[in-house]
């Protein structure tokens, strides 16, 4: 399965591996990496082609798999779900929320939504919610999708259907953590 895409994704884990060691040699605790099997729950509708698919963080995460990433532990999140629904609370307007398990399709160009997506987000933001919980290591990486950096406080944009890292900031400022 060799193909320009899987090639960059297994030079990002790569890139992700040498920073993990750099982490791990500069800082007092070792960096945490937080990722979650549900990510597989978001994928486009049958016959749809889509860049963002699961294959993505698979690929990443076989390639840190094979670089022998014990120098960093991947951890899977698993924090109860009225916590990580509070924490996406911080970052979307509740209206959006409720709406995203029902608003199924293309949600614009470039940002679909499957029926299960929802659990893969709920998956992604515990991990994302773990990442921003100084404990027990202050540094931490979330590896998820859906991805979550674009989406607006009440709408998806692209590829995101939450803003995880909105979220992720609001967390860490309304508990004054960050290590």
């Amino acid at each position: 399965m060799s193909s320009p895409l899987m090639n960059c994704l297994s030079s990002f884990a790569l890139v992700l591996y040498l920073l993990v060691l750099v982490a791990n040699l500069t800082l007092s605790s070792p960096l945490r990496l937080i990722t979650t099997p549900n990510h597989k729950y978001h994928a486009p509708p049958p016959g749809v082609q889509h860049a963002e698919v699961p294959a993505r963080l698979d690929s990443i995460l076989s390639s840190l798999a094979t670089l022998n990433a014990t120098v960093c532990p991947i951890e899977t999140a698993s924090n109860q779900l009225q916590y990580v629904q509070a924490f996406t609370m911080l970052g979307h307007a509740e209206s959006y929320l409720k709406s995203l398990p029902e608003s199924v399709g293309s949600l614009t160009p470039d940002t679909y939504n499957s029926p299960t997506s929802y659990r893969a987000c709920m998956s992604a933001a515990s991990c994302w919610l773990s990442a921003s919980s100084a404990s027990p290591s202050p540094v931490s990486f979330a590896l998820t999708r859906p991805p979550g950096h674009h989406a607006t406080r009440s709408a998806a944009m692209g590829f995101c259907l939450v803003n995880y890292a909105a979220c992720a900031a609001l967390h860490l400022l309304g508990t004054g953590g960050g290590g």
